[in-house]
């Protein structure tokens, strides 16, 4: 019972998601055709609706599956313990005849083995609908897809990158801007997409490190000389709300930050 809730709660979610991508996509339709978007961001919304559509075909074939195996599984049990209640009521009919007993009592133990196995067999078939399912580790946006309904994929393999719905900004500051800069300090923020809006947020941490000293390739100074550098800290900065649906803030974009540091 609680795998079909959880399946209409996933045809729900996924009604809602689909509907909310077909608004998307007309938006964005409409700024296309006025040449406000580029015909790359139209495609990534022509596929995120494309995608939450089959997610949403995909969650109501589950749905419906899950109630025809649940149903089936239910009328199986019913039936056992249609059996046992019969059983149960020819032994307390029975004379006192001790073959009759005996016979009952045998009749009943069947009907238990039986009631066991198939709640066995339920819960290992519940068990298999979950392996039907690969759940990701956080909710947010489907890109760089490579796998396509009915494709054969192989353990490793990467389907999809996911951009979690939670955004936030990581700004390079040189490390002589950080004297007066602490966590908590307000920010503005302007998207070189969305000129026009200016988005709040405030400071959240400091990196205790640089840049260069975390990258792949850190510098060292091997040969003794030095050429002194000034070096940039990466500094994380949280929007104060939830950006509007209509903003595309994606991984990569540039932003310019505005810390008020007194």
């Amino acid at each position: 019972q609680s795998k079909l809730e959880e399946a209409q709660a996933k045809v729900i979610s996924a009604q809602a998601d689909a509907k909310l991508a077909k608004q998307d996509l007309n938006r964005f339709q409409h700024l296309h055709n006025l040449g406000a978007v580029s015909k790359q961001q139209l495609d990534t919304v022509i596929a995120n609706a494309q995608a939450y559509e089959a997610k949403l075909t995909a969650a109501e074939k589950a749905m419906a599956s899950n109630k025809y195996t649940l149903n089936h599984a239910k009328a199986q049990l019913q039936a056992t313990y249609d059996g046992v209640n019969q059983a149960m009521g020819r032994l307390q009919k029975a004379d006192t005849v001790p073959e009759n007993i005996a016979i009952s009592q045998s009749q009943l133990e069947i009907s238990d083995a039986e009631i066991r196995r198939l709640q066995a067999a339920l819960k290992q078939t519940e068990l298999n609908f979950t392996y039907t399912r690969i759940y990701a580790p956080e909710s947010g946006y489907v890109t760089r897809k490579a796998s396509e309904n009915g494709a054969y994929i192989q353990p490793g393999q990467a389907l999809m990158a996911i951009v979690p719905d939670t955004v936030w900004i990581t700004a390079n500051f040189k490390e002589t801007q950080l004297t007066h800069m602490k966590p908590g300090q307000p920010v503005n923020i302007k998207v070189d997409a969305y000129a026009h809006k200016l988005f709040k947020g405030h400071v959240d941490s400091v990196q205790y490190g640089t840049g260069a000293r975390f990258s792949l390739l850190p510098p060292e100074n091997a040969v003794g000389s030095y050429v002194k550098v000034v070096q940039r800290v990466p500094v994380k900065i949280v929007f104060d709300e939830k950006p509007d649906s209509r903003y595309v803030l994606a991984p990569g974009m540039s932003v310019v930050p505005e810390v008020k540091v007194r």
